[in-house]
């Protein structure tokens, strides 16, 4: 009877050396007991971990609380709750950019239409009234899309001389409302000051003034809290676009095949 209880304890003493041998990637943490319990348990384990595993067990749960860790990955090693945000990551965010590939090309059909309402023959003059001086605009606006308008959004960046990089920008719109709208196929030339009664004060700066050159380029508002370019009953014509979450997850894709080979 002796030698059979013997017998039987071997395993678990065999058990018990392994997991004493075991390295900081392959010990159990302890997820189901609280924060203390949790950190009690990692912060040994991961002062040993080399630099490369430490930041993949960091990416692997950054985004994850303790109560999350311990739903999907119920006392499991290091290694395991890497292994198995990596998984995860490689099922569900392909899946993800798959579904997003729609909503991105209703976007880029949309910006092609937007495209074709065109602004040409700008012109940038600083004139003077009661008010003091002006920095004044003239452009013509040529709709060769198929959309109606009764606001635009634009953004006017002015360059002087030679230089690369705007000395000043503004965001101003044109109402079209008080011509019917803006249709298709029409053309209409506009006038605009750009700030309020005493004008933009950037745009009128003693270097401005004595510039040998300037130049304004005009681009499409897109941002969705500037007024933008609305339809004839004032909606935005701006649609989303997905890609900045399509990036985002193609990134959190790369990490993970990063981390698919651990030592």
């Amino acid at each position: 009877m002796l030698r059979r209880i013997r017998t039987a304890l071997l395993p678990l003493a065999l058990g018990l050396t392994l997991a004493a041998c075991a390295g900081p990637m392959d010990r159990a943490l302890d997820t189901g007991n609280g924060d203390a319990a949790y950190f009690q348990r990692l912060n040994p384990l991961f002062a040993q971990l080399d630099s490369q595993q430490q930041e993949a067990y960091n990416w692997a749960v950054s985004d994850l609380t303790i109560a999350q860790i311990h739903q999907l990955y119920p006392d499991a090693t290091p290694r395991q709750v890497i292994e198995g945000e990596v998984a995860r990551v490689l099922e569900k965010n392909p899946a993800r950019i798959v579904e997003l590939q729609p909503a991105l090309a209703r976007h880029q059909a949309q910006q092609a239409r937007l495209d074709k309402l065109v602004v040409s023959d700008v012109q940038f003059s600083i004139g003077k009234d009661f008010f003091g001086l002006q920095p004044t605009l003239q452009l013509q606006l040529d709709n060769g899309s198929d959309l109606s308008f009764s606001r635009t959004g634009w953004q006017a960046s002015l360059y002087l001389d030679d230089a690369t990089a705007p000395v000043a920008t503004h965001a101003f719109s044109l109402d079209h409302t008080g011509h019917n709208g803006l249709r298709p196929g029409q053309q209409r030339r506009f006038t605009t000051t750009l700030g309020n009664l005493s004008g933009a004060a950037d745009w009128i700066t003693l270097e401005i003034q004595d510039a040998t050159e300037r130049r304004v380029v005009i681009a499409r508002q897109s941002r969705d809290w500037l007024p933008g370019h609305r339809d004839l009953g004032g909606r935005s014509h701006h649609i989303g676009s997905p890609q900045a979450e399509i990036d985002r997850l193609q990134a959190v894709i790369d990490d993970a095949r990063k981390w698919q080979q651990l030592p």
